[in-house]
């Protein structure tokens, strides 16, 4: 069974603000003990380096605040740009990555838990 987040949850995580990381490690610390977490973003970092490095700091990060996260990226009109939202999508478990599809590519992730 899926639990939702309570009012009281919400009001509790609306006071941290804007920043995802620290949202979702607040998720952690006030106790919402969700199966899934959803994790939308918009980050604009090189698709490269996403795909190389920082989406292995971003596992560490899930891995503080559940046992499931799926992390799912914008993906940005303007096609020219480098340093743009471009997609990609990850599925955490534990901390590691189980399923992806990289940035940089507009593709379908689907994930069976």
């Amino acid at each position: 069974m899926i639990r939702k987040a309570s009012v009281k949850d919400l009001s509790r995580i609306a006071e941290i603000g804007e920043d995802d990381i620290s949202m979702m490690i607040t998720l952690a610390a006030v106790g919402v003990n969700a199966d899934v977490v959803l994790w939308p973003v918009y980050t604009d970092f090189n698709y490269e380096e996403w795909n190389k490095t920082i989406k292995h700091e971003y596992a560490e990060q899930a891995a503080r605040f559940g046992h499931c996260v799926c992390y799912v990226n914008s993906v940005c009109m303007d096609r020219e740009g480098f340093e743009i939202a471009r997609g990609g999508a990850t599925y955490f478990l534990d901390g590691r990555i189980k399923y992806q599809t990289p940035a940089g590519e507009e593709s379908i992730l689907y994930v069976k838990m």
